[in-house]
């Protein structure tokens, strides 16, 4: 089936739910636990996600794949998102962004780093074992390296898969040169 007639819709409805997703996630910087706003963020992405599938456009469906996926697990924990959680929520934001833009102007989509996926990821394992913002400054580290362009990324393993008991004890970092 000839998919190329409904690009300019995928285009016109990615940039409305971009724009909402960009307008909860200002709210939710304001007030973290609201759960309305998490849930109707979480529909945003998995609009997103499935119109980017049906369309083939991998890197878009992966990317708001993650993000839904974290915001599910903030969904079911029934936690609130830190700082660094709406941090990598508007990072990945800003990505999707940028490859319905590629479409938009008949470029090849960018794929987004693999360190930003990673980020997503290393994000969603924060919520899962409860580690405290105070305990994790990985992910504003890694964002940063993301954000200036550098080599190293930085990547997070918790030491026995599970979150230090001693505050004193923050999860150990080690460096990778990205390929």
């Amino acid at each position: 089936m000839d998919m190329s007639k409904y690009k300019g819709m995928f285009i016109e409805e990615s940039r409305e739910h971009l724009k909402n997703i960009n307008a909860l996630v200002l709210d939710l910087e304001k007030a973290p636990d609201n759960k309305a706003s998490i849930n109707t963020l979480f529909r945003e992405f998995h609009s997103i996600k499935g119109m980017a599938a049906s369309m083939g456009y991998s890197p878009i469906m992966e990317m708001s794949h993650s993000l839904e996926d974290l915001l599910d697990i903030a969904r079911k924990k029934e936690v609130s998102l830190s700082k660094s959680a709406l941090s990598v929520i508007f990072a990945g934001t800003d990505a999707l962004e940028s490859m319905v833009e590629d479409i938009a102007a008949d470029r090849e989509i960018q794929d987004p780093h693999q360190a930003m996926l990673e980020q997503v990821r290393h994000q969603e394992q924060t919520l899962k074992s409860g580690i405290t913002e105070a305990q994790d400054t990985t992910v504003e580290e890694g964002l940063t390296s993301l954000e200036s362009g550098e080599d190293e990324i930085l990547e997070a393993q918790i030491v026995d898969g599970e979150a230090p008991d001693n505050p004193a004890k923050t999860p150990k970092t080690t460096q990778k040169k990205k390929n």
